[in-house]
C-alpha cells in the first residue's frame, strides 16, 4: 500500500509539472524553471508520503530508549 501511495503522489506531481512545462510552449528559461520546480516538488512529495506512511516498529523504538539509557550511566 505504501508503494501505491508513493506512486500516486509522484504521478500527480509529475502530471501537474508536465502540464506546466507544456504551457510554457518553447520558452526555454520558463521550461527550465518549471522542470526544476517539478523535480523539487517530486522529492518533497515523496518525502511527505514516506513520513506519513512509514512508522517505526515498537522494537526499533525500544532499541533507541535502551541505547540512551546505557549512554547516560
Amino acid at each position: 500500500m505504501r508503494l501505491l501511495q508513493q506512486l500516486v503522489a509522484i504521478a500527480a506531481v509529475a502530471f501537474v509539472g508536465s502540464v506546466g512545462v507544456g504551457a510554457a510552449q518553447g520558452h526555454a528559461s520558463l521550461t527550465m524553471i518549471l522542470g526544476v520546480a517539478t523535480a523539487a516538488l517530486l522529492v518533497f512529495a515523496d518525502a511527505w508520503v514516506i513520513q506519513r506512511s512509514e512508522r517505526p516498529d515498537p522494537v526499533e523504538a525500544a532499541g533507541k530508549a535502551d541505547a540512551t539509557a546505557t549512554l547516560s550511566q
